[in-house]
């Protein structure tokens, strides 16, 4: 298995490269924010709306707004206006919550 830092960059990379620079965009099961971090190092980014249950983020800075959110019930009209959304290491545990709801918020 590849080293975590190389992962993460190649997550990084790849997201880069689909999305207009200085996007704004929802981390939605953001975990600690250090993918939404990275985007906002590289500039990819302009702001991250980072959702998750717990808030551990381990990058604090204004332009990662967190807010805590359980997706199996979290009413979807609420999230913010973005340019895209990041659903990372998500979905998984969406579907064998509901396969509904996992539809529901692709």
């Amino acid at each position: 298995m590849p080293p975590a830092g190389d992962v993460l960059k190649a997550r990084v990379d790849a997201i880069a490269e689909t999305i207009p620079a200085g996007s704004v965009v929802l981390d939605i099961g953001c975990n600690d924010g250090s993918i939404s971090n990275a985007l906002l190092e590289r500039g990819a980014i302009s702001k991250s709306f980072g959702f998750d249950l717990e808030d551990i983020l381990a990058h604090r800075r204004p332009e990662i707004v967190f807010a805590r959110a359980n997706l199996r019930h979290f009413d979807l009209a609420q999230l913010p206006d973005a340019d895209g959304v990041l659903i990372l290491n998500l979905l998984h545990h969406i579907v064998a919550f509901s396969k509904e709801r996992a539809k529901e918020i692709v």
